[in-house]
């Protein structure tokens, strides 16, 4: 009996010590679960903190915002913006004297050119000499002037007399009396035609250089060349047309070196004969649809270019069949500045043709004739007197 009771209590003691091992087995599971819950609860801590700490900066930034709105709306609803500056009116301004650069050619001058917002201009002569010449710039009110200083640089010779001059991006064109086209720096030459170069202007496409052997042709860019019957008189080109002038009555209109309709110089005004020629024109106005041609019967004729009729014509001015006739328009378009074969400068209303100005040699003028006169912020002339003057709109 004994033995049985020992059996039983071995049986008790082997369930309870296997309890036991499973309640050891629980807890540790439960304390490896706690440890866990514990961590997790730790890096929620953590990012909570970290979210409160971005909670806070993103209230802050909010807060500078609005503050940042409030005084903008407060600077735009106590400020009115000043009106844009107006130009002044074409009448209030007066083509005056800025500087006079003493001419280095011997016997004359023959052609002047002076690129724009730049302190330098070029001239050429008879014996083929072209120089650089430079004159002091101040600049108080935006506005650039010349001051007396200057000085005259030789650049280089050509074996014939200059007839024109033109700089474009940086290059120096020139032409001469023997038909030769050059480039500047290096002299260079890029063509050669029969006759001499009467004058050349810039397009879009290119320099056109015009010969009075009928060729006209564009230098770089498109690189067109158009053949006229007749010997070419002078041209005039802007961005899109270029007008050509060779003899008769009309003055023929290209784009893109293909000719569209002209422009007849003789209605309504003039008979139907030829009674004068064309020696210089020029485009501009306002908008830059006006053509002026120069007549060498003492009349500058102004035309539009695209309705293509007469607008006014400009007198009081001396122009005789062997005359050289220059003319430009100022900035605005609305003032026309030409020479005279009696060595005056004149300034015109190109709305209504009155004279403006008069400017001749007991004045700021030139005490001889005024060979080459060019445009362009102000102007630049150059007369047989000795000397190079620059003007400005004042």
């Amino acid at each position: 009996m004994d033995n049985l009771g020992d059996l039983g209590l071995q049986d008790q003691l082997l369930s309870a010590r296997t309890e036991l091992q499973s309640c050891k087995s629980m807890i540790t599971e439960l304390s490896s679960t706690v440890r866990t819950l514990q961590n997790d609860n730790e890096q929620l801590k953590a990012k909570l903190e970290r979210l409160e700490i971005e909670n806070a900066s993103v209230k802050s930034l909010l807060l500078k915002q609005e503050g940042l709105n409030r005084g903008i709306e407060s600077i735009t609803e106590s400020f009115t913006p000043p009106p844009p500056p107006s130009k002044p009116a074409a009448s209030a301004k007066t083509l005056t004297l800025l500087s006079s650069v003493p001419s280095p050619h011997k016997p004359n001058g023959l052609t002047v050119f002076q690129p724009p917002n730049t302190n330098y201009i070029y001239s050429g002569g008879v014996t083929g000499e072209i120089y650089k010449h430079f004159y002091g710039l101040y600049s108080e009110t935006g506005h650039r002037y010349p001051s007396s200083s200057s000085s005259n640089l030789l650049l280089c010779t050509v074996s014939s007399p200059v007839i024109s001059l033109l700089e474009h991006s940086k290059t120096l064109y020139i032409s001469t009396m023997d038909g030769s086209v050059y480039s500047y720096p290096p002299l260079n030459l890029l063509c050669k035609f029969k006759k001499f170069i009467v004058n050349m202007t810039v397009s879009k496409g290119g320099v056109i250089v015009a010969s009075r052997d009928g060729v006209l042709k564009c230098l770089g860019g498109e690189g067109w060349e158009v053949k006229f019957s007749e010997g070419i008189e002078c041209v005039a080109s802007n961005d899109e047309r270029c007008y050509v002038y060779t003899d008769g009555v009309e003055v023929k209109v290209l784009e893109g070196g293909v000719e569209v309709e002209g422009i007849l110089l003789n209605e309504r005004m003039f008979d139907t004969h030829q009674s004068f020629r064309v020696g210089w024109m020029e485009v501009g106005g306002e908008g830059g649809e006006v053509l002026a041609c120069c007549t060498s019967k003492s009349r500058i004729i102004l035309f539009s270019t695209s309705s293509r009729v007469q607008l006014t014509s400009l007198y009081s001015h001396v122009s005789e069949d062997y005359h050289v006739p220059r003319c430009f328009f100022d900035p605005t378009g609305t003032l026309v500045v030409g020479n005279s074969e009696d060595d005056v400068i004149y300034v015109w209303e190109a709305g209504g043709g009155d004279v403006r100005q008069r400017i001749a040699g007991e004045g700021d003028g030139h005490k001889g004739k005024v060979r080459d006169l060019k445009g362009g912020e102000g102007g630049v002339s150059l007369g047989w007197d000795g000397w190079i003057k620059v003007w400005g709109w004042v």
